[in-house]
């Protein structure tokens, strides 16, 4: 019975150990030197979405560079309704800030009337929403 009951408890100590071991591992903590590098970027979605309008269809392609610092750049093709906007990989730039538990922020031409967008990193690359009033544009974005 004493062995018995030694056996249950060190298979629950090895498994309470191992919990914790891996828990730890797995929550990363993130700053802005975790987005650093060029991404390919791909987004879709629909801007100037109003209570009497559904707004148009958007698409987006292109790449973005972040520098670890919260300063980044971009080229991309923007298609707003079927019309091109800004020509072939326009050139914009951008800020962003990284928050520890790997969620972030992006300015984009921080300029009043800039696009915001709210992200997500995972391993090699990240998910990011706009969150302005009126769009629903999501991309995703993986290390080049």
């Amino acid at each position: 019975m004493k062995r018995a009951l030694r056996s249950v408890v060190s298979v629950i100590a090895f498994a309470s150990l191992l919990w914790l071991v891996t828990g730890s591992c797995a929550q990363a903590v993130c700053n802005n030197g975790s987005l650093k590098g060029t991404y390919a970027l791909s987004c879709t979605g629909t801007v100037g979405i109003t209570n009497s309008s559904p707004g148009v269809p958007v698409a987006d392609v292109g790449t973005v560079t972040f520098d670890g610092h919260g300063k980044c750049s971009g080229k991309d093709t923007y298609i707003v309704n079927g019309v091109q906007q800004g020509g072939n990989f326009a050139s914009s730039t951008c800020t962003y800030t990284v928050k520890t538990d790997c969620t972030a922020t992006l300015v984009g031409d921080p300029q009043p009337g800039g696009p915001h967008f709210d992200l997500a990193l995972f391993d090699d690359g990240y998910f990011s929403i706009e969150t302005d009033p009126g769009t629903v544009v999501a991309c995703v974005k993986h290390k080049q």
